[in-house]
């Protein structure tokens, strides 16, 4: 019997963990049969191998551990323990990674543990480099879709902030463009095609279009766009060396942070998602290689290495959670206000609806941050970029309501380029910096648009922060990850997004009615739902934690209480 230094309880030979308060016992296995047996044994008790010294194959004489030939027969001695001992290879990597040596050991098979476990974790080990490097190319290309220009790809996003600092000509640009689609294999049916492979920022950014608002956004994309770029590589680096060690047995376990390697540049990918627009491909290729290699681990973790399983209730905690929570980054900057226009007569009566109805992003409500009459005078034609800094509504509302009359009189049905035409002529924002409202309505609709761009990125950053620690909690399990506060503020993230449309859809309608205009302002559906989201996740979080404390078993309590000293060795061993 085995007597417990924690409770004086009396456990069984064989037993790694104290029946009565679940500490780990000062035990050791046997380097041959892998019995385990007190910690001052010189010998097992169940074969009589030696648990210290080298022993000689010839003769049977124990030697130091660090002799190189017996001192007795002269016979050249192994440096490592003998191959059949299954405890040395499956103890030693599981304690790294938080499993329970006690279960490995016993549901291992003994004869084939040691070759398993072996290809196993040379396996795992470089995985994760493998699926590092795929990540790292992948960064370069298609990060997200910029409304209808085109595909940003991480290298436009990175080099557009580069152009900021010394931005050129808008017309320059078009010289640009038109020289490299001469040099490649374009023509009009492939156009979008070359406004990607030339750059969609690239020829976006002038000295014309450089305002506040632009300026922010690349910037944002840009960081977000390195910060991948740099984790994946700096990861690849960090767990190929380690992988090099592993097989040459200088080090014991998998690398430490490989969870954190996978998770940060899924959730940082999904904040394009927040800020820019759609996924692109290659964004979406790098979100499910990191789901795979998370998704790996975690069955690894159970499967094999035999770590305690959560509850059901945790497990769906986790993945509602998660699922709520890129749901709320889908639709977080996604139709915040739909704007109508209705015919009307000089009096600003309403004569009929036109049929015509848009709705715009969280982004066009941030356009207010240049808090410039030119930017919204600003316009792309025939001629290239051109400016009209005396913006005026209500011209621009006339030349609106002919075109649609227009329309309707020749049984017309309205196209997509007129939809276009009342978005870029009816942007609440836009009509706070006209002529007639600039002076009431342009330093509040300033401060209301840069408002609006710092609810959008706190909204981001906890979103994005809040599906972090689920995919760890989910990958480590046997760690404890502060959930609940990334709860509470995603739910107030979403909430606060419901702010700027409101305030803007009041501000539209009231330069609307003043000045006799068609254009009719109301809350999109997809701000209520993001809120809606927000405080469903918050509560299921709560809740289910709650539940979850109740209903955790007191063995699994005690399995992760053992695993972690054994965790923080290890880690302490490994930054030696």
């Amino acid at each position: 019997m085995i007597e417990c230094n924690k409770c004086g309880g009396a456990c069984k030979d064989d037993a790694l963990y104290c029946e009565h308060c679940g500490v780990r016992l000062d035990t050791k296995s046997c380097r041959k049969c892998g019995f385990f047996v007190p910690e001052e044994a010189k010998y097992c008790s169940k074969c009589g191998y030696p648990t210290s010294g080298n022993v000689c194959s010839r003769c049977g004489k124990i030697n130091p551990e660090e002799s190189a030939f017996c001192s007795t027969c002269g016979n050249k001695l192994s440096a490592s323990a003998p191959a059949a001992a299954p405890a040395n290879v499956i103890n030693a990597p599981a304690a790294s990674v938080g499993v329970a040596p006690a279960q490995a050991a016993a549901k291992q098979p003994k004869q084939s543990s040691g070759l398993g476990m072996k290809i196993y974790g040379m396996f795992r080990v470089f995985v994760l480099p493998a699926l590092l490097m795929c990540m790292f190319i992948f960064s370069f290309f298609g990060t997200f879709r910029l409304d209808d220009t085109g595909v940003v790809t991480g290298f436009d996003a990175v080099r557009g902030m580069f152009l900021l600092i010394s931005p050129q000509d808008f017309s320059q640009n078009i010289s640009d463009f038109t020289a490299f689609v001469q040099n490649g294999n374009y023509n009009l049916i492939n156009a979008d095609s070359a406004i990607d492979d030339f750059g969609v920022l690239r020829f976006l950014i002038s000295k014309q279009t450089v305002f506040a608002n632009i300026v922010m956004y690349v910037l944002m994309w840009g960081l977000l766009a390195l910060a991948i770029m740099v984790l994946t590589l700096t990861f690849f680096i960090l767990s190929l060396v380690h992988a090099v060690k592993y097989a040459r047995g200088e080090k014991e376990g998998f690398y430490k942070h490989e969870a954190m390697a996978l998770a940060l540049p899924i959730v940082l990918t999904f904040g394009f998602l927040v800020t820019g627009g759609a996924l692109a491909g290659a964004a979406i290729t790098n979100v499910v290689l990191g789901c795979l290699g998370l998704a790996g681990i975690t069955a690894c973790k159970f499967f094999i290495e035999k770590t305690p399983r959560p509850t059901v209730f945790a497990n769906v905690r986790r993945g509602v959670c998660a699922a709520l929570a890129v749901m709320i980054m889908c639709f977080a900057g996604s139709s915040v206000i739909n704007i109508g226009y209705a015919v009307h007569n000089d009096d600003g009566q309403k004569l009929a609806d036109s049929g015509a109805n848009v709705n715009i992003g969280y982004i066009d409500l941030t356009d207010a941050m240049s808090g410039s009459s030119e930017y919204f005078g600003t316009d792309f034609s025939e001629k290239g970029l051109t400016s009209n800094p005396d913006y005026t509504a209500t011209e621009s509302d006339k030349t609106f309501m002919e075109r649609i009359i227009y329309k309707v009189a020749q049984g017309e049905s309205l196209s997509a380029e007129d939809l276009q035409r009342l978005v870029f002529h009816g942007t609440p924002a836009k009509l706070c910096f006209s002529v007639e409202a600039e002076n009431s309505y342009g330093i509040g609709a300033t401060i209301l648009g840069w408002l609006s761009f710092a609810i959008l990125l706190f909204t981001a950053g906890v979103s994005v922060m809040f599906l972090y620690k689920l995919l760890m909690e989910e990958s480590e399990p046997e760690k404890k990850h502060k959930t609940t506060l990334w709860s509470v503020l995603t739910m107030a993230g979403a909430i606060a997004m419901l702010i700027s449309p409101i305030i803007f859809t009041v501000i539209g309608n009231t330069i609307s009615t003043q000045l006799g205009l068609g254009f009719k302002y109301s809350i999109g559906a997809l701000p209520i739902v993001t809120a809606a989201l927000g405080l469903i996740a918050c509560a299921i979080d709560i809740v289910l934690h709650k539940i979850n404390a109740k209903k955790k078993t007191p063995e699994v309590v005690a399995e992760y209480a053992a695993i972690q000293p054994a965790q923080e060795q290890t880690a302490a061993e490994q930054n030696q």
